[in-house]
């Protein structure tokens, strides 16, 4: 017969947590200051860094082929994240 032994249960991580106290409720200050320690940041910047590295890696890879067909593939792959 087969030395494969079949676990009743499919996800061992709950075994590492099963001892472990549920996470604790914040408070609104705590909230409060765990947003002040860690900023969000604006979409638009996102975008805009996706934006100028999109076309950082499009000149590169054109510069690095030689082919200008190769940049402007890769500048349609850094646009088809931006624009939608």
């Amino acid at each position: 017969m087969s030395d494969r032994t079949i676990r009743s249960d499919p996800w061992p991580d709950d075994e590492d947590t099963a001892g472990a106290a549920p996470p604790k409720a914040l408070t609104r200050s705590e909230a409060q200051a765990l947003r002040d320690r860690q900023p969000s940041v604006s979409p638009w910047r996102v975008v805009l860094m996706q934006l100028g590295l999109g076309g950082v890696v499009a000149l590169v890879f054109w510069l690095v082929t030689g082919e200008r067909s190769a940049g402007l593939s890769a500048l349609y792959g850094a646009a088809v994240v931006v624009v939608p």
